[in-house]
């Protein structure tokens, strides 16, 4: 399905829901991850749909069928485009509660999709009943102040759409050189073969950034990172952080556990974290990873029940 956006885009807009409808018990709103789209998330929003959740989730600007050609993948938008989706993501949860004006959202964000989740949490925390962040991690402040200089370097030299090499090899290209296996470009997300071979395989995905959308993220990263804007995060929001043990994007867990440590010294109340011992960064696709619907599951039935 479609949804008009505030300024006339239209974003690509999936929902699961229950065919029985007397007896749902919430909602959940995913936020996917960059290069990917929503559609990835069928198998684990079909098992949340058979537990009496309805499922939403847009594909971002610049993914999936929101990008309305091969030249629109990879690219959010002209000017503040971190922003932008962090304002879809609010429309999204706006027509939710429309359609369900009495049922908890709960958000689930993986990777950069955690990211808007956190930036959301910051400024719109209270439209949410908790947030599961999946892939996260908390990155180095002074590094992200390089990446935003060396993506303006890029984009003043060959404009907002160029798609850096450079750029994208220090970063989606170290990931996969951080992993023991190089079968592929992609093996960093995941263990299971057959994940990794239909994530290569699909044109909604591996693509590579234009220089302007890499400056975006790393803005983003930048804000969220500030502990000063962490501080704005609800106190009272329940946030779930999960991770594989073997993902690189949160150094094999460390940088999750920052992560959980900032968030912790700002003052949550209702923290918890869980790093999966075997798994790399698709932790919703991986091996094992009915291990993960079901944490989730548990999670949230458990907010349910709290005021």
């Amino acid at each position: 399905m479609k949804h008009k956006s505030r300024d006339d885009k239209e974003l690509s807009l999936y929902k699961w829901e229950p065919e029985n409808k007397k007896n749902i018990k919430g909602i959940v709103q995913i936020v996917h991850g960059s290069c990917e789209h929503s559609g990835r998330y069928r198998d684990f929003s079909n098992f949340l749909v058979q537990n009496g959740y309805v499922v939403y989730s847009n594909d971002h600007r610049g993914h999936g069928l929101t990008a309305e050609s091969e030249e629109e993948l990879g690219f959010f938008a002209d000017k503040n485009g971190w922003e932008v989706l962090v304002e879809d993501v609010l429309e999204v949860n706006k027509l939710i509660t429309n359609d369900y004006p009495n049922l908890p959202i709960f958000m689930i964000g993986h990777s950069m999709g955690s990211f808007i989740a956190r930036h959301y949490a910051i400024l719109y925390g209270n439209t949410i009943k908790g947030v599961v962040l999946s892939g996260t991690a908390h990155n180095n402040r002074l590094l992200l102040k390089f990446a935003i200089t060396i993506s303006d370097i890029y984009i003043k030299i060959h404009g907002n759409r160029y798609r850096s090499k450079f750029i994208n090899y220090l970063t989606y290209g170290a990931f996969n050189r951080k992993v023991s296996s190089h079968r592929t470009k992609y093996d960093w997300i995941c263990i299971d073969e057959k994940v990794v071979d239909e994530y290569e395989k699909d044109v909604y995905c591996g693509y590579i950034f234009t220089s302007n959308a890499f400056k975006e993220m790393f803005r983003g990263l930048y804000y969220i990172t500030n502990f000063k804007n962490i501080k704005k995060t609800p106190k009272d929001l329940p946030i779930l952080l999960l991770s594989g043990k073997k993902d690189v994007v949160g150094n094999e867990g460390k940088m999750v556990i920052k992560c959980y440590e900032k968030y912790k010294e700002a003052g949550i109340e209702d923290l918890d974290i869980k790093l999966y011992e075997k798994m790399r960064h698709e932790i919703l696709n991986e091996v094992g990873k009915n291990e993960v619907y079901e944490d989730i599951l548990s999670w949230i039935r458990k907010h349910l029940t709290i005021d």
